[in-house]
């Protein structure tokens, strides 16, 4: 089975994990953490001071997204 054969719904999911596992390892960011800060179910972890703004995520995402893109392409193949 391929990547491409999962609804949309998974390969976003997938995408996301790979995501938010690339910016933990590389960064030290939880990406889960960021995507809850506006709504009410904040976990003791994501209420820590982070200092981060947008543009430092934004920057954490491209570092990460280049330098994991061969595992990634890899993973879609697969």
């Amino acid at each position: 089975m391929c990547f491409s054969d999962f609804p949309a719904c998974f390969q976003t999911f997938k995408t996301l994990c790979l995501l938010n596992y690339a910016l933990t390892i590389r960064h030290d960011y939880d990406l889960t953490s960021f995507l809850r800060r506006g709504a009410l179910q904040l976990s003791y972890q994501s209420q820590m001071v982070n200092t981060r703004t947008d543009a430092d995520l934004s920057v954490a995402i491209q570092n990460a997204l280049q330098t994991l893109l061969p595992q990634i392409r890899v993973e879609i193949r697969e």
